[in-house]
Parts: C-alpha cells; sequence; structure tokens
C-alpha cells in the first residue's frame, strides 16, 4: 500500500499525521510526503520521520493536487491512499483496509467511516457512511470522506490521474470518474479523523460547494431522481451521518453537525 501526505506550512500538525501512519512496516506501507517548500517546522518534522519514508521532497509545486499527482506517480503499491498533513488514521486502519481488498479482489476501491477532531487531536464526533453509486454521488451526496477512501493502482491510472487543476474538488472529481467504472465498497470501520481548523481550505463551506458544481457539470449526467427518491437519499444520508453521531460533547455536536449540514456540509 502506498499513502501520499501532501503538506503545506502544516508543521503543527504533520508530526501526528506522519505518527499515524510510521508505526506499520515499511512492507505494510509506503509512505512520501511532497511538502510545498514550507517555512514553518515541517521540516525538521519529515526528518524526524526520514527513516521511514520512501520517499520525501521539500519545494514549491502547483499545489495541492499537483502534489498528489506527482506523489501516486512514484508510488509503487498495489493500493493508493492520501492523507493530508493535518488529518490522521485510526490505529490499525491500513491492516483493516488490507484485509478488506485482500477478501474483495473484484472491489477497486473502498471508504469506510471516520471522525472529526478539533485542533487539539480531541474526537469531535463520529460519521457513519452510506452506501453511494455514481448517481447518487453526482446527484445527491457528494460527500465521502477523503482520508477513509482507497483504491487499486490499477483504477487510479484507469480513469485518469487527479487533476491539477481542481485545488478544492480533486477528491470528488476522482470518486466520479471511479464510480462511473465501479461501486466503491464499503468498510465497515473507522479509519480516518478529518481536522477541523481555521486554516483548512475547505473551511468556506459556499466556495466549495460552489467548485462541486463546476466540476460536477464536466461529468455525464445520469438520470436525475424523482423527488421522492432524492429526500431518500438526504434521508439515509442524514440517519448515518447524525443520527449515529457519537461525541463527548453530547447535544452541542449534534448541533453543531446539524447547523452544518443545512448550510450543505462538506470538509
Amino acid at each position: 500500500m502506498s499513502v501520499v501526505v501532501p503538506s503545506f506550512n502544516q508543521g503543527t500538525f504533520l508530526e501526528e499525521c506522519l505518527d499515524s501512519l510510521a508505526h506499520y512496516p515499511a512492507d505494510v506501507c509506503e509512505i512520501l510526503v511532497m511538502d510545498g517548500g514550507s517555512t514553518d517546522e515541517s521540516v525538521n518534522v519529515i526528518r524526524k520521520y526520514e527513516h521511514r519514508l520512501a520517499h520525501w521532497q521539500s519545494r514549491p509545486d502547483g499545489g495541492q493536487a499537483a502534489a498528489l499527482l506527482e506523489g501516486f506517480r512514484l508510488a509503487r503499491g498495489s493500493i493508493f491512499g492520501w492523507l493530508n498533513s493535518d488529518d490522521r488514521l485510526i490505529d490499525g486502519a491500513l491492516r483493516t483496509v488490507i484485509e478488506f481488498f485482500g477478501r474483495n479482489p473484484s472491489t477497486p476501491w473502498a471508504y469506510g467511516d471516520h471522525d472529526f477532531i478539533d485542533g487539539e487531536g480531541r474526537r469531535l464526533s463520529s460519521r457513519y457512511m452510506a452506501a453511494v453509486d455514481y448517481r447518487e454521488l453526482y446527484w445527491g451526496n457528494r460527500y465521502l470522506p477523503q482520508e477513509a477512501v482507497f483504491f487499486r493502482r490499477d483504477l487510479y491510472f484507469t480513469v485518469g490521474e487527479i487533476n491539477p487543476n481542481l485545488p478544492l474538488t480533486m477528491d470528488y472529481d476522482l470518486w466520479l470518474r471511479m464510480a462511473r467504472v465501479a461501486t466503491p465498497g464499503k468498510i465497515l470501520a473507522r479509519l480516518g479523523q478529518f481536522r477541523r481548523h481555521s486554516g483548512q481550505k475547505t473551511s468556506d463551506i459556499d466556495a466549495y460547494h460552489a467548485a462541486a458544481d463546476r466540476n460536477r457539470s464536466a461529468h455525464p449526467a445520469p438520470p436525475p431522481p424523482s423527488a421522492l427518491r432524492l429526500m431518500s437519499w438526504s434521508m439515509k444520508h442524514a440517519t448515518y451521518r447524525y443520527a449515529r453521531t457519537t461525541s463527548d460533547h453530547g447535544i452541542l455536536s449534534l448541533v453543531t453537525e446539524a447547523n452544518a449540514r443545512r448550510r450543505g456540509g462538506g470538509t
């Protein structure tokens, strides 16, 4: 398995990210860190893990999507994933992923559930994802937890690589292209942790969804759903995302999630 870590000036969180990967043996997880020429403590953090990295670099690049494009071209694993430098994996996640793909040789990509954490790494809530297909990703739920999505190398290069011209929605674009080829499998486990903090580029929900709308229009439109089907999709994802939310912050977290959903959700 190969995991690419794109990073730029995220030294505050990068150690937690790499620590969640580096305890796996090299034959389980190949780690490639693509740093965009950070001016904070990132390079010092990377050097701390240098002995465990298959590749790392720190130089100006074309942004996150361009870093991923280059990283996957260098990767040698049969299963790919990426972990943004402010996120982290849950202990045992990669072994769970490898076991899933081993049991399901005809499944070319899959995703699991995930947590939301805050800037200090405290878990805010857990999101349990419902099953989706291309039609639903296109018309309904446009969200998959990127840190909990993994795909076979062959599928990635078959559908075309990461589009470096999509700084906000390179993941959604890739999910649509892969879903047109194969419906993703669902891994029944929490795999990743998405960090919410003011510095993340997807904190502007309206900008993200505007970009997703533009991106979606570049893909073939499947038959639109009926109003009843669209409502059933919304109810299904609301049930999985919010009714099963667990949090040390109790009802406050539920209210926060509900408000985010009314504003359009997103990551």
